[in-house]
């Protein structure tokens, strides 16, 4: 779910609080929405500059080992005291207090008792950029590499074919769900994908045996709003959102689709391999970089053992190449994958945005070609060839199929003159008029294609600079937003963990930014939380008992040495006797940070000495334990 998707599902009374945050307060005074404050990246930097070091690495390890995906908040306390963290489930719980005061992280508690934290899809990828980014230097810019393949055909273009496929055949669907196997058939061969290119994806049963290409081709077209749920069928229909992405330039249109694959194809249950896909993402464009310096790089291993199948989709995709030099293999992007460096290199370019219309009835069509174009043209004409530069025949199959789907002879002239730039060759034009004309199949559905636009105006297709800051703004919201109606009846494949929406309720209540946090603790002696101090044994009994239920740490002397030390739990011995059993925070070898050992130890009451609870303060803006 992304940030808008949370925010109308929030109650008032959550909004409440929200609103009144240190974090958002001010920045709503400004006249902005909650929304796009809490999705702000903007917000988001200052904000990781300025959080105290609990909130800031609490949140990087939910980065790291849940990404988008809901997840249980005990499951915090396992991970939060390993390398490179090392904090107690105490301090783990304050961080998630000053997360969801600040916007950051949303709780939902479900009717049979479990609670779920969640980080929004949107803002997960500029979290991890901010908090996990892929420290690697490229290689030099002279290196030469062998073994480079051609690259393959964008990832647009197959989509867009797979997509005319449907819209040219139907895609009827069987009584359990599933899209019939003939056309399903027909959609996988109009794609030139191969079954090993494509990530394995979680799919309904009824969906298991259709060819990969055609879960790729309905998952993302989904997600974009090219297709549509039409009763017992699917049909190719670009809503509003689809008709901005078509609208793109083609290089943006990549990464538009490149933006929404991890988040539809990759499986919630698998985070490391959303990590390997977004962590790829900060290599540079076209510079070489050796897969093993990746692999080392990469932030987790489970996001490491990920990372091949992700770049063997890459390159089918056609948006990563890889080679081999005199140390190994290496691989690169072929495509730009930030938005700003993109935007910076589309202002003042021109390209080749137009194809070019032959009078033989031909259409060559450049890479630079917007999608918008490619679709009309995939309405209009067949297509002969793809490679570097496609080529399409307009001829009177084609013309018969496109009246029959719903587009006029005056429809298809403004198409063909708008995507070439140029009036129409009078070759072309008498083509038109004949093979329309001698049509004889009944208008079966509305026209899809976009009304011609005034001959004073440039249409919004064709525009190849950066758009006017209003209409990126409504654009991109548009086309953040999930499909109301998703094929698979869910969005991303982070929500598809997440439990049915009359089931969720999100958690109304205020952060807990006091001692109230932890139960009891209001009540205890304030020395106990203050400084090490000699007690009997039987309150040193109850002193760890009470961090047992906190989970939170001891500070203690043992012998000549003052360690910090996280129990876990307490046995009884012989003669009313006991021991505590748990593990010593530690400094690991080049870290200057304490974390919790591998092993557990175990402290016999009469080696205690003087001892304290370290339990955070809420109120400090820290809220950090004592370190010895």
């Amino acid at each position: 779910m992304n940030t808008r998707e949370i925010v109308d599902e929030l109650p008032e009374a959550a909004l409440g609080w929200l609103r009144e945050g240190p974090w958002t307060a001010g920045r709503l005074a400004e006249g902005r929405s909650l929304q796009e404050v809490l999705a702000d990246p903007r917000r988001s930097a200052e904000w990781a500059e300025a959080a105290p070091p609990v909130a800031r690495d609490t949140l990087a390890l939910i980065v790291k080992r849940f990404g988008p995906a809901p997840f249980p908040e005990e499951k915090l306390a396992q991970e939060g005291g390993k390398p490179p963290f090392g904090w107690t489930g105490a301090e783990l719980r304050l961080a998630v207090q000053l997360l969801r005061r600040d916007g950051i992280v949303f709780a939902m508690d479900r009717p049979w008792g479990d609670r779920l934290l969640l980080l929004p899809a949107d803002t997960c990828a500029v979290w991890r950029r901010l908090l996990l980014p892929l420290r690697i230097e490229p290689l030099p810019e002279e290196i030469w590499m062998d073994g480079c393949d051609a690259a393959a055909s964008p990832l647009s273009h197959e989509l867009i074919a797979g997509w005319s496929a449907i819209r040219r055949f139907g895609l009827p669907l069987t009584a359990k769900g599933a899209p019939r196997k003939q056309e399903a058939a027909k959609v996988a061969s109009a794609m030139r994908l191969a079954p090993d290119d494509i990530p394995p994806q979680v799919v309904p049963p009824s969906w298991e045996a259709l060819p990969p290409a055609v879960v790729l081709a309905l998952r993302l077209g989904s997600a974009i709003g090219m297709l549509q749920r039409r009763g017992q069928s699917i049909a190719a229909e670009p809503d509003e959102a689809a008709k901005d992405w078509l609208a793109l330039p083609a290089a943006e249109g990549e990464l538009r689709l490149l933006e929404r694959a991890a988040d539809c194809l990759l499986p919630a249950e698998r985070p490391g391999a959303w990590l390997a896909a977004e962590a790829l993402r900060d290599l540079l464009p076209m510079r070489w970089y050796l897969a093993a310096d990746i692999a080392k790089a990469l932030p987790t291993e489970e996001a490491a053992s990920a990372a091949e199948a992700w770049i063997r989709f890459l390159r089918a995709a056609g948006w990563m190449e890889t080679g081999s030099g005199t140390e190994g293999a290496a691989l690169r992007w072929i495509i730009e994958t930030d938005p700003a460096r993109l935007h910076e290199t589309q202002e003042g370019s021109g390209g080749y945005d137009t194809y070019e219309l032959m009078p033989d009835l031909e259409a060559i069509v450049p890479p630079e070609v917007p999608p918008a174009s490619r679709w009309e043209l995939e309405l209009l004409a067949r297509r002969l060839s793809e490679d570097v530069v496609a080529v399409y025949r307009i001829d009177a199959d084609a013309c018969r199929r496109a009246q029959t789907g719903g587009i006029s002879l005056e429809q298809a002239r403004s198409a063909l003159e708008r995507g070439s730039g140029a009036p129409l060759p009078g070759a072309v034009d008498v083509a038109l008029r004949d093979w329309f004309e001698a049509a004889l199949a009944v208008q079966a559905q509305p026209a899809s294609l976009p009304e011609a636009a005034p001959p004073s105006e440039k249409p919004q297709p064709q525009s190849v600079g950066r758009p006017d800051a209003g209409v990126a703004k409504e654009r991109d919201k548009r086309f953040g937003e999930r499909p109301d109606n998703d094929i698979f009846g869910e969005g991303g494949a982070a929500d598809r963990a997440i439990v049915a929406e009359p089931a969720r309720v999100w958690d109304a209540r205020p952060p807990t930014l006091s001692n109230r946090l932890y139960p009891g603790a209001e009540g205890v002696p304030p020395g106990w939380l203050r400084q090490p101090a000699a007690y009997h044994v039987s309150t040193r009994k109850e002193l760890v008992e009470r961090a047992i239920g906190w989970r939170a740490g001891l500070r203690l002397s043992k012998g000549s040495a003052w360690i910090d030390f996280s129990p876990e739990r307490v046995e009884l011995c012989g003669q009313g006797g006991w021991r505590v059993w748990g593990r010593p925070f530690v400094r690991t070898a080049g870290s200057g940070k304490p974390a919790l050992a591998d092993s557990p130890i175990v402290i016999e009451a009469g080696e205690i000495g003087p001892l304290m609870v370290s339990l955070p303060d809420p109120q400090r803006a820290d809220g950090a334990r004592p370190i010895t």
